[in-house]
């Protein structure tokens, strides 16, 4: 699925994603392609991400902190838009 992650200064994640995990306001929040279109509030945590395998030895992980913000899932695409912890 198609992932951007903004904050105010830039974007700071622009490709695809295999999930992201969300800090959303009820709960994490597991993201993958197909996923119901949403729009949710974020809390004070960590956006975990795993990339499409590169290697059979697997998927690529990154995180980015937030300390609040919303995320958006529309058509299969993910756009978050944070404030960096």
């Amino acid at each position: 699925m198609k992932v951007r992650i903004l904050t105010p200064q830039a974007v700071v994640f622009d490709d695809e994603a295999v999930e992201v995990v969300l800090p959303g306001t009820g709960g994490v929040i597991s993201v993958m392609d197909s996923h119901q279109d949403i729009v949710c509030g974020l809390v004070h945590g960590e956006i975990i991400l795993r990339r499409p395998a590169l290697t059979s030895a697997g998927s690529l992980v990154e995180s980015f902190p937030v300390a609040h913000g919303v995320a958006q899932v529309v058509d299969g695409t993910l756009l978050v838009m944070e404030e960096p912890a």
